[in-house]
């Protein structure tokens, strides 16, 4: 089984400094690290799926793009019949600041006035 983890690092003092700094600084990016916890499971039925991480010997860690949307409660109005309209809740859709931001069309010489 091949391991597509970024880096892995053992559970001690200096692998947890890494990890701590490479959530620092992918905090503003579109990208985050998520942990796997890697190690012995000595035989516990309860840990065959995830390794809790105060177990684990080592951690894997991958590299993720952040979801670029989000479902979000808005208050939506409906027209039920011609004269009547109801406020319902509903779920919808909302991007993040993750999201591709839209294409602007560049301006003819590099100046924005022109």
């Amino acid at each position: 089984m091949k391991n597509n983890s970024l880096v892995t690092v053992k559970n001690n003092r200096e692998g947890r400094r890494l990890i701590a700094l490479l959530r620092k600084h992918l905090n503003d990016t579109p990208k985050g690290i998520k942990l796997y916890a890697r190690g012995h499971r000595h035989g516990n039925e309860l840990y065959h799926q995830n390794l809790p991480h105060r177990l684990a010997q080592g951690f894997a860690v991958y590299l993720y793009d952040k979801p670029k949307t989000r479902m979000a409660r808005r208050l939506v109005t409906e027209t039920v019949d011609l004269p009547t309209t109801r406020t319902v809740e509903k779920w919808v859709s909302v991007p993040t600041k993750w999201a591709d931001k839209p294409v602007t069309p560049a301006p003819a010489f590099g100046h924005p006035d022109l």
